[in-house]
């Protein structure tokens, strides 16, 4: 079983249904973006007390899973490296901590450029309220998207069906050349100005 569509009549609705669906995207994307930057909703959530003990929890979750996570690596590495890595962790800890310094030394430059700019921390803020909610409802809301592209696409196919004949227009008879009957040639505009 394939899942590419195999006749003329399935490509033309899957190609139908694609356009469609980019058009959805692009109208989710751009609509959530404008609304966290507009109203910024996670911003307001976290300044009442109820949002500001749900960042608590989120945060002291992911502290604790950080933690965890960073154990289990390093008990990973010494037990794959044996007894060498007590003398090699000495080394590594000290060019980390030269690295964090010149980390830290382009994070406030960053941070400080940002703040700067016109609308810099607003934007900022929108995108990484933009970027979660994209995470937590965009995925679900997958499938919803492709099938309301499909249906949208079943409708115009079914719109242009009812059409009468005059009315119809081929999606492809402005590009045609009129070798299929469906375009105007050059040797008919020769024959109308004559």
């Amino acid at each position: 079983m394939t899942l590419l569509p195999q006749t003329t009549e399935q490509r033309r609705q899957f190609k139908k249904s694609l356009n469609f669906y980019l058009a959805i995207e692009a109208a989710w994307h751009v609509t959530l973006f404008t609304t966290c930057y507009r109203y910024r909703p996670l911003l307001k959530l976290s300044r009442t007390t109820g949002g500001r003990r749900m960042i608590e929890q989120v945060q002291s979750f992911f502290s604790k899973t950080k933690k965890k996570l960073s154990n289990n690596i390093n008990n990973h590495q010494q037990h794959r490296n044996g007894s060498s890595s007590s003398s090699s962790s000495s080394s590594s800890s000290s060019s980390s901590s030269s690295s964090s310094g010149e980390n830290g030394k382009w994070q406030r430059y960053y941070k400080s450029a940002a703040h700067h700019l016109p609308g810099g921390q607003r934007t900022i803020i929108a995108a990484s309220e933009w970027f979660f909610f994209n995470k937590v409802i965009g995925i679900p809301l997958l499938p919803t998207k492709l099938l309301l592209a499909n249906w949208m696409s079943k409708k115009w196919q079914a719109h242009k069906n009812d059409l009468p004949d005059w009315a119809r227009v081929d999606d492809w008879t402005v590009f045609h050349n009129g070798d299929d009957g469906g375009g105007v040639t050059d040797d008919d505009i020769e024959e109308d100005a004559l």
